[in-house]
């Protein structure tokens, strides 16, 4: 109530959380060794008919989808999961100066997705504000705190690839506890300054929930999610993957 009387806007708590989701994070680990992240959850807006709601990789505007769920108290993600609600995510899109996209390694001990490649990710947690505040903590939690700090000159630009969040859908069905995956997700692109190579040996502090990286050319990504479809979790996320690469070819005229 503080923060609205401080900015003056006589609107509910409820639509000043989706504004703070509207100025903003592929599924990621529902736990790592016990951490559990706190998100806030959202449901579709009761106007919106069944037949309207969003599809898989849907561009969505959260102001004309989304009410906040109950009275926008945090959940777990797994809870969010097993109640199939709406949250927000981020894929995390870094280019070296040669064109190549880094790709982390998940760890084995991870719940969701164990031992696959996939570009770095981060829940937009309650509390962050704007995407920028997501982005920069999933950096920090990612690889430490070097690789965004000025002083180092590793990042050169960053920028949404995407107008709107991206929508993920996936119901992992009665084997996984009937979770469902619902999830507004932004794409967000990050320019180096040097070499993959470089920047992880100067730059990156791994962590055991992504323990190797990988840097590879839009091209090779293409093949690889054809060749190789089992080393990216599944089909969902092979999507997703898909859809970066030919955002970051479009950016580049490519």
């Amino acid at each position: 109530m503080v923060i609205l009387v401080l900015i003056g806007v006589f609107i509910t708590l409820k639509h000043f959380s989706i504004y703070c989701t509207m100025l903003i994070k592929v599924p990621l680990s529902e736990t790592f060794l016990g951490r559990s992240e706190q998100m806030t959850p959202y449901v579709f807006k009761p106007k919106i008919k069944s037949d309207n709601l969003p599809k898989h990789l849907d561009q969505v505007s959260p102001w004309h989808y989304l009410d906040v769920y109950g009275d926008g108290s945090p959940m777990s993600i797994d809870e969010i999961h097993l109640q199939g609600l709406v949250h927000f995510g981020m894929f995390m899109f870094f280019v070296d100066i040669n064109y190549r996209v880094l790709f982390i390694h998940r760890s084995p001990k991870l719940v969701t997705c164990p031992n696959t490649w996939m570009p770095p990710g981060e829940h937009f947690l309650t509390g962050d504000v704007h995407a920028e505040n997501t982005l920069i903590r999933g950096v920090e939690e990612e690889f430490g705190e070097a690789l965004w700090n000025e002083k180092n000159h590793f990042i050169s630009e960053q920028s949404e690839l995407t107008s709107r969040p991206v929508y993920f859908y996936r119901d992992y069905g009665p084997s996984n506890g009937g979770r469902v995956d619902r999830q507004l997700t932004h794409f967000w692109y990050i320019q180096l300054t040097e070499i993959g190579e470089i920047v992880a040996e100067e730059a990156f502090e791994l962590d055991e929930e992504n323990n190797q990286v990988a840097w590879y050319k839009f091209d090779e990504i293409e093949q690889l999610t054809k060749d190789n479809p089992d080393s990216f979790c599944h089909q969902t996320i092979i999507s997703f993957i898909e859809l970066g690469v030919s955002l970051l070819k479009k950016k580049f005229n490519m």
